[in-house]
Parts: C-alpha cells; structure tokens; sequence
C-alpha cells in the first residue's frame, strides 16, 4: 500500500467518525475504485441464487499437530466479486469469504498467517480465550512476512469463532475487500438438542454502493436443506450493520425460532424467540424449522431478506429444551470492583473511549490479575456501538437497568445509544496487555479503542 492510499483510507474513515448517523448508513455501502469512466461494469450476482457453501481449509499434520496455514493474497477483479467488495479485492486462499477452520474443542492448534498481500497486515481470532501475548492484535506482519499463532483453547469453549485482519488504521479497508472467515470449535459430542439439524454457516458482510448484507459472499441466497431442522452458525462479519434477526413463514406471519449458542459457546437451554438484535462482530446459533414452504430470515429494520430457507416434507418437530451446557454464572457482590467505561464523541466528531483517542503507549484500565469486574459500558453517542473485549469473556448483567433474560458467554455487546450495558468480567487465566474497542471498524481504526493490562 502506498502513503496516498492510507492516507485516502483515513480520510474517509475521518469522515464517517465525523458525521456520526448519516455516515454510519454510508458506511455500510463503502465504494468501488475504478480505473476510469470508460471501464466496463461487470454484472454482481443477482439476489436469490444457492447459498455457497463455505469449504474447509484441511490442516497439516506437524510433529503430531495440527496447522492451518492461511494465505493472504490480491484476488483478481471478477466479474462476480465486482460491486460486492471494495477494489482490488484481497482474499485467504483465494476466496471470498475465507474458508472455514474447524478445530476439535479442547485440542491444542497452530493457525498461520502467510501475508502475500503487498502490504502490511495481521490476523485476529476473534472470540477465542487465548492470552494476550498469543492474540498479539496490534503486531504487524510485513508483506512477504510469516506469522503463528499457537495455541490451546480449553475444553468446554466449543462455539462459533471467525478471522480478520486488525491491523489498526487498515481493519476497515481490509475487510470491505474481502478478508474475513469462519472459526469453527466443535464438541466431540453435540447436545442431544441438535441431533437431526443440518448445519449450515452463515458470514453476513457489507455489500458495496448499497445497506444491504451480503451471506458468504452474495445477496439473498435460497438455503435449501436435506432436514427438516436446520442450525445455522451466523458471524456478523460486517464493518457497519447491526441488524435484528426475525423469521417470517410463506404466510408472511412472524416465526419463532430457537438461540442454543452465542459468541462463547452453548446456553444452558435453548431459548425460543422471534427478534434478536445481532450486533457486529457477534456470532449466534438458531435452530430453524424449515418445509417446502419457504421462510425467510430478514432484518427486522427494513425487511432486508438475508436468507430464504427450504427444506422437505415432514412432521412437525418437538420445540428444542432441556440442559444443553453448563455456564456457570458470574456473580458479582457488594465488594466487586466497578469500572465505568464511557463510549464518546471528540469535539471533532470523531467516536472515542473516555473522551480519548487510542494510543499504542497508553494503559487505559489496570486490572488485578484474578479479579471479578463489573464494567458499565455506557454509550453517550447518537449512534449504536458492539462493545469487543479480547482475551477475556463476559457476561452481560443488564441492558438499560433491565436484567440479562439468560446467562451466556460473549466478547461482543451492542450498547445503543443512551444505554448502559453492565458486563461481569473474571480477569483470570493470564496476564498481560490487549484491546478493547467498538467493532465498527471505521470507529475503531479513528481511535475508539483503548487498552487494558492484567497484572
């Protein structure tokens, strides 16, 4: 990457810190460079075709573990990735989205990062339980340059992760071109509740010139499944969206549908319901019953189709309930340490944490090794911001003074504006220095992020 072209990425990322609501629509849209007026546009795939399937990047076996390998590389301009990721395209082993890594909850794992792109970059495992000194989100790796991130997670975390690069200053134009994939930890044995449904992964991004969602890599895909009962694994992977998810049958009357997992793994039970905020950054897994009859999954803010689901013939199914997973709750006391954690805007008008920009030399929260917290998150903007911690999972406690309806791990909570989002947070495990930040990258590569130490 040349000077002028960071210093066009920041421009425009200037301006959406800048002019708050109106910009935070724009972003959604982000933009197609072009050569020239005269270039010819080539066709973006029309909405309603087959969902892709999302293929699975098979590891090597080294000294008796395993190693996903990731290559970072210019993708060439196609008439099927053209309108739908900001130009020139970069991909992870030449694909857009990058394929899936699937890794055996509880087993020890290397991922490597081959940067190829012709500039700087890095890699985030966004979501997994891994120390600072591994996570390591604000090294950079050069073009040409190798990076490994070793690790193991602890049995018991099997959930619905995903990669992107966090190269602070770039994350936003990186990921409008195309970098992002699936993270998958498996059980060695699923919850009786899921036996029978289909998996399916679902990687919503932007679509370029437009608000619209795209679900692994087009617009409005048909999901046609072999069972009656699907689970559908959705990462928000978008830079600007953080859309409501509702069902609707052939009849156009609202379905329900049931949550069994969120960012950090399993709820203790399924939970039946019909709109669930899904902010970026957050993954969710639904079971939906599916029919010949199709259904549609949509935004519930515009009625923006996301997926249209069908299925065979058969009887109706049992609602999903019973212990799934056991969470074990956070509870805070009268002593719990408190810490207020205010989401702002400079005078300027750029989004920031405590009124402060980031900086790399800076320690904005020193924590106790071990320590129980509880963090009020409160967002004194106009618009909505997900919250992301690494490192350190939480559990959110209340929303706007009104009790959490269910205890569940997460890294990501969308706090809307004017509301305070109280997290319960037990800094255990390991040491060390990582970020937190609002996961709208624009807002996160202008500054909104700061750091905390664990000491």
């Amino acid at each position: 990457m040349t000077a002028r072209d960071a210093q066009r990425g920041v421009t425009r990322r200037g301006l959406l810190a800048a002019t708050g609501t109106a910009a935070l629509a724009w972003a959604a849209t982000g933009r197609v460079e072009r050569a020239g007026a005269s270039d010819p546009t080539p066709a973006a795939p029309l909405p309603g075709g087959p969902l892709p399937v999302i293929p699975e990047l098979a590891p090597d076996i080294v000294d008796g573990g395993a190693v996903w390998t990731l290559t970072e590389a210019p993708l060439p301009a196609t008439a099927d990735r053209a309108g739908l990721v900001e130009q020139p395209p970069l991909a992870y082993d030449g694909r857009i989205p990058g394929p899936i890594i699937r890794i055996r909850d509880g087993y020890p794992a290397r991922v490597v990062l081959q940067n190829r792109s012709g500039e700087i970059s890095n890699l985030h495992l966004h979501g997994l339980r891994i120390a600072p000194a591994i996570d390591r989100p604000l090294i950079t790796v050069p073009d040409g340059g190798d990076h490994t991130y070793a690790f193991l997670q602890a049995r018991g975390h099997a959930a619905t992760y995903w990669y992107h690069p966090h190269l602070h200053g770039l994350v936003e134009e990186q990921m409008l071109r195309g970098l992002a994939g699936p993270l998958l930890f498996d059980p060695d044995v699923l919850p009786a509740q899921l036996a029978g449904a289909q998996e399916h992964v679902l990687l919503l991004t932007n679509q370029l010139n437009t608000s619209n969602l795209l679900v692994n890599g087009v617009p409005a895909p048909q999901l046609t499944a072999d069972a009656t009962r699907v689970r559908l694994r959705i990462i928000n992977a978008s830079t600007a969206r953080n859309p409501t998810l509702r069902l609707r049958g052939p009849d156009g009357a609202p379905r329900p549908f049931w949550l069994v997992a969120t960012d950090g793994g399993f709820l203790r039970s399924p939970v039946r319901a019909t709109a669930l905020p899904f902010g970026i950054g957050q993954r969710v897994e639904l079971l939906v019953d599916v029919s010949p009859a199709a259904s549609t999954l949509y935004c519930g803010e515009d009625g923006q189709t996301i997926v249209t689901l069908t299925g065979p013939d058969g009887p109706p199914l049992p609602a999903p309930a019973g212990a799934m997973a056991q969470v074990p709750k956070l509870t805070p006391t009268r002593t719990t340490h408190h810490r207020r954690i205010d989401l702002t805007q400079t005078a300027e008008g750029t989004f920031s944490i405590d009124n402060k920009l980031f900086s790399h030399t800076r320690v904005d929260q020193h924590v106790r090794y071990g320590a129980l917290e509880v963090w009020e998150v409160r967002n004194r903007t106009s618009v909505p911001h997900p919250f992301h911690l690494h490192s350190w999972p939480f559990q959110v406690l209340s929303r706007g003074g009104r009790k959490e309806p269910f205890v569940a791990w997460r890294d990501t909570a969308l706090v809307h504006p004017g509301e305070t989002v109280k997290l319960a947070i037990r800094f255990d495990k390991y040491r060390g220095k990582t970020v937190y930040h609002c996961h709208i990258a624009a807002h996160e590569d202008n500054g909104m992020m700061g750091i905390v130490e664990v000491h």
